[in-house]
């Protein structure tokens, strides 16, 4: 006799998210709602910083060609796109010193706080003022 169980498509989607919770670096921490990033440099830990407003944005890349003669401009899509992280919020000086470490290591690490997976990025600006302990990075991530 063979016994099948059937459930709706949202059940077992809760189901599955009640077995194989993300763990994120560290335990218990909701990554896009409470605003936490996670970078760290090549050999690095994982460096947390909280309260961090995320700004993302997404490029394609294009190459355009100008028919002089023809109908006009042809837009060809290359197949590749870039992603900016922009983190802002505050950090105080020691944390400040961690993350001028990983900026300075070459290489670079984020949890994409919205698909929760490791993105290798370059770290590409790094502002800091020690009045206001106002930070801004800018993150990037190329895709081919």
């Amino acid at each position: 006799m063979d016994i099948y169980v059937t459930s709706t498509q949202s059940e077992a989607a809760t189901r599955y998210l009640q077995l194989a919770p993300y763990k994120c670096p560290y335990e218990g921490t909701k990554m896009a709602a409470t605003k936490s990033c996670f970078i760290r440099s090549l050999d690095g830990d994982w460096l947390q910083l909280d309260n961090c407003n995320i700004k993302l944005e997404i490029r394609r890349r294009f190459q355009r060609e100008v028919a002089r003669d023809g109908e006009g401009d042809d837009l060809l899509d290359q197949g590749a796109e870039s992603m900016e992280f922009l983190l802002t919020g505050l950090i105080d000086i020691p944390t400040f010193q961690k993350v001028q470490t990983i900026f300075r290591s070459g290489t670079c690490w984020i949890i994409d706080p919205f698909e929760e997976k490791e993105l290798k990025v370059c770290f590409a600006r790094l502002r800091f003022d020690s009045e206001t302990d106002e930070f801004e990075f800018l993150l990037i991530e190329d895709v081919v």
